[in-house]
């Protein structure tokens, strides 16, 4: 490793450092003082590809939905886990997250709805993805929600929650367009 080399390494791992110091010191604020921020969704499929979530999940595509939240909070399974109440319960979040989360609703920024898929054994909905957007808008009694669910299952959503009405309908095409186009912008 030459010596510039060996510097660019060293300043790398120096702002990690200092970006993980910024982020503690905004985990204990926070714990303080949670601020109240209203939650800001954004339904495009080019969000939902910034997630991080197993393509398997929505190869079939992806249908948005919105509902009332405590009708969405009442088709979830073991819905305690994302109670307001923990959100800043280290066994439970990971609080980097958390703060995350507040950070982009303090900016008025949408975050991807949270995934939900049917739990086969009760008809009752798993958080595949967005646990921590969830447990925020719980903190901050959100009146409604947006989720997705894979295509294959909306026929679920539409039987379990008669409350709900479409955002938006996402073909596997759509989905793999966005997730390339990720892809793309990440190299």
């Amino acid at each position: 490793m030459s010596r510039s080399e060996l510097q660019i390494f060293l300043d790398d791992q120096q702002r990690q450092v200092d970006a993980r110091k910024k982020l503690d010191q905004l985990v204990k604020k926070y714990r303080r003082h949670t601020p109240q921020v209203n939650p800001t969704w954004d339904c495009s499929v080019e969000s939902i590809a910034m997630c991080d979530i197993d393509a398997s999940w929505i190869d079939s595509g992806v249908a948005v939905f919105r509902a009332p939240f405590c009708d969405v909070w009442n088709l979830l399974y073991e819905p305690a886990v994302y109670d307001g109440s923990t959100l800043w319960n280290k066994e439970d979040h990971t609080l980097d997250k958390i703060v995350r989360v507040i950070q982009h609703w303090e900016r008025s920024e949408g975050l991807a709805p949270m995934l939900l898929s049917v739990r086969a054994s009760s008809r009752l909905g798993l958080v595949i993805d967005g646990k921590h957007r969830l447990t925020v808008a719980h903190r901050m009694t959100c009146a409604e929600i947006p989720f997705m669910v894979p295509l294959k299952e909306s026929d679920w959503i539409l039987r379990a929650l008669p409350s709900v009405t479409s955002v938006a309908q996402y073909s596997s095409e759509d989905v793999r367009q966005a997730l390339q186009l990720r892809g793309e912008a990440a190299i």
